[in-house]
């Protein structure tokens, strides 16, 4: 393309002014058909351990702390150090850390969890349907807690289990009113890669081992 006519083109586009972000505010899209599923999910969180075990995370309910220090012994067996995100539910576990002298990381970047074997999150909601825990940085304030070390522990509130995929992202309003995070993982079992041949290869990415509390206490 000519130069000067090339230059014309961007000259009259800026002028036109530029589009609103996309993403802040949502916009509403109510004409895309939803997904028709043939079993029923009466039971949220029964749906949601379920499907976590099915793809290769490690489900536990706790109604009571002294569950969820069942599991932190399990999981934590040996670790002299554990990253924590900002995640309100992580403080359901920080005394119980510091009762087993666990030295406890807040990175404020990657390089400080190259050694820690376990990071311990909370998280922004669940679905059911998937077994899928979903991270938000807006609140998690670490990107890398859930990422980085090799084993994961998710938190999440028995009541912010959403059914399917679709009830979360056909509500982002309700989920983020203030406009979607700049970063939102959606975790789904432990970190899997495959290549060409279809060798699956678990945590390469990510971490090996999901280990996720769903609190019902």
């Amino acid at each position: 393309m000519d130069r000067d006519a090339f230059l014309a083109r961007v000259r009259r586009r800026v002028d036109l002014g530029f589009p609103p972000n996309a993403a802040h505010p949502l916009a509403r899209v109510d004409d895309v058909p939803e997904a028709v599923y043939t079993e029923p999910l009466d039971d949220l969180v029964g749906a949601f351990v379920a499907a976590v075990r099915r793809q290769g995370g490690e489900p536990h309910r706790a109604t009571t702390m002294e569950a969820l220090e069942t599991v932190l012994d399990d999981v934590l067996a040996g670790a002299g150090t554990v990253a924590v995100s900002a995640d309100p539910e992580v403080a359901l576990v920080t005394d119980l850390l510091d009762d087993r002298s666990i030295d406890i990381v807040h990175p404020r970047g990657a390089n400080e969890l190259a050694d820690v074997p376990i990071g311990v999150t909370g998280a922004a909601g669940a679905i059911a349907r998937t077994g899928t825990v979903v991270v938000a940085s807006s609140r998690a304030a670490s990107r890398s807690v859930s990422l980085i070390p090799p084993v994961h522990l998710a938190l999440v509130p028995a009541g912010s289990i959403v059914a399917t995929p679709s009830d979360w992202w056909r509500n982002m309003d309700d989920r983020h009113p203030d406009g979607p995070p700049s970063q939102l993982v959606f975790i789904t079992g432990p970190s899997k890669s495959a290549d060409i041949e279809l060798t699956l290869t678990v945590g390469v990415h990510g971490p090996k081992r999901l280990v996720v509390v769903v609190w019902e206490g």
